[in-house]
């Protein structure tokens, strides 16, 4: 470190740059230990002008932000060029940024306002924008989140050459051209029923023949498994026998499979014809659904001679939490209908106000237009591959949350087998029936799911010709959600 301090302080352009950029991984390497060179560093600013020794210096301002005196004046400098930069040195300065802020929030303010919006409104790189769009979110939404994701210890940077028994080291050569290579794992804890390549390199063979009998000896031995555990799962199906809390599952024969069913479909929300005191643009709009991401589908129309060309739109607080992440379609010329999808994600803070339908807010050049949209496809909501499937950690939670109830009120049918179908045709899997009193009707339901990524775990009470919906969850707003959308499917 003193050889490189010393390299440094000749001044050579060159010389100054790489020593940034070794010192930074030095500093990785070994934090708080070298930090009394940083003013030295810090006075050899105006010499850089490599993307990497940029990218160097201002990670080291933003790690050491705190301790640094004139930290956000230092990244201010860096922040004047931000839109004529790389896409290395943008990335550091937006992070340091970050960082500065949470370490001296009144110093560093308007500075990450500044980097944020540009990284946001003005560039085009998605990396870049779309992390911005997450600092953002995460510094508005939660304070102590955000220093925990940015601010958090960082492992030290090791080498493990040499940590990779010699054995298993063969296998990965044997295998350099597969993803083995990458994640340091044979094919076999990889990826079920992999096969290990064999071939010679330098006179020597890696994965000799009496390796590659035992590997097919595995294979179809994995191969007979796959298929007892295909044949166990159709039995289940076709049963359907779970044993939960003791109770043997008797449900009446399956009659029908449900009806499909169908997506979603635009319906008007806004518009001039249906007599709200909003002229010049009409919205259409319906929910959905990309991977584990809600989305807001729209079509606007611009029925006025002017484009439009800013937007801002907000949903009120509502019964599911959803709130847009970003909001930016494309300028709509007069005369113009386009399609935007927005990207939406959940908060915590519900409101069982107006539940089926979410209101919003739109702003434009034209002012403001509040409407409500409906939200009525359940099955968006409810995921059944991450419902609870094991009876005993079912069993467990069930007797440790507390539990709601909602009795369900004119059903379409009391029948046990209908019921089911109606709640598994949104999403929910049935984990148990019994009847618990054939005479008069008296018999439970369990069911599970995954609603919005909570756990809700549900009890369906036929008694007397009565339906009672009991919901248990870890958050009570999402108990509350459930019950209420198990009345809207039953009756």
């Amino acid at each position: 470190v003193h050889v490189l301090l010393e390299l440094i302080k000749t001044g050579v352009n060159y010389v100054v740059q790489e020593g940034i950029i070794v010192i930074k991984d030095i500093f990785r390497k070994y934090p708080n230990k070298y930090e009394q060179i940083i003013g030295v560093l810090c006075d050899n600013l105006d010499s850089l002008d490599e993307p990497e020794a940029k990218a160097a210096m201002v990670w080291i301002i933003g790690e050491y932000s705190a301790r640094i005196e004139n930290s956000e004046e230092l990244l201010a400098t860096f922040a004047e060029t931000f839109e004529n930069e790389g896409t290395q040195v943008q990335l550091a300065i937006l992070t340091a940024v970050v960082k500065c802020f949470l370490h001296k929030e009144e110093e560093a303010g308007e500075l990450v306002k500044q980097v944020l919006e540009v990284c946001t409104k003005k560039i085009d790189n998605p990396d870049l924008r779309d992390r911005g769009f997450v600092y953002w979110r995460l510094l508005y939404q939660n304070r102590k989140t955000a220093m925990a994701v940015v601010l958090g210890k960082k492992p030290e940077i090791s080498d493990q050459t040499f940590q990779i028994e010699s054995k298993t080291l063969d296998v990965l050569l044997a295998n350099i051209n597969t993803l083995s290579s990458i994640f340091h794992k044979p094919p076999s804890q990889l990826v079920k029923g992999g096969r290990t390549n064999n071939f010679k390199i330098k006179g020597e063979d890696y994965g000799s023949d009496e390796d590659e009998d035992e590997d097919e000896d595995e294979d179809e031995d994995e191969d007979e498994d796959e298929d007892e555990e295909a044949k166990a799962t159709t039995q289940h199906q076709s049963t359907a026998a779970v044993n939960l809390l003791g109770l043997d599952d008797d449900t009446p024969a399956a009659t029908a499979a449900p009806a499909p069913r169908p997506k979603g479909k635009p319906e008007v929300v806004l518009s001039a014809s249906k007599g709200q005191n909003y002229k010049g643009l009409d919205v259409a709009a319906f929910f959905g659904k990309s991977g584990d991401t809600f989305t807001l589908n729209l079509y606007l129309k611009n029925t006025t001679s002017q484009p439009l060309t800013k937007f801002l739109f907000k949903f009120n607080a509502n019964f599911l939490g959803l709130q847009a992440t970003s909001f930016s379609p494309p300028a709509i010329a007069p005369g113009q209908t386009v399609q935007y999808s927005a990207p939406l994600m959940v908060e915590k803070k519900v409101s069982m106000q107006n539940f089926g339908q979410l209101q919003a807010a739109l702003k434009t050049q034209l002012g403001v237009a509040f409407f409500y949209i409906p939200f009525n496809d359940w099955s968006l909501l409810f995921d059944k591959t991450r419902a609870i499937n094991n009876d005993k950690a079912f069993l467990q939670k069930w007797e440790d949350l507390p539990d709601q109830k909602l009795a369900i009120s004119a059903p379409k049918s009391t029948a046990a087998e209908a019921v089911r179908a109606s709640l598994e045709e949104v999403g929910m899997v049935k984990m148990a029936y019994r009847q618990l009193d054939p005479a008069t009707g008296h018999a439970c339901m369990f069911l599970s799911s995954s609603l919005t990524g909570t756990d809700v775990l549900i009890e369906i009470e036929f008694k007397g010709g009565n339906i009672t919906a009991h919901c248990k969850s870890e958050e009570t707003e999402k108990a509350q959600v459930a019950l209420k959308i198990i009345e809207s499917v039953l009756s």
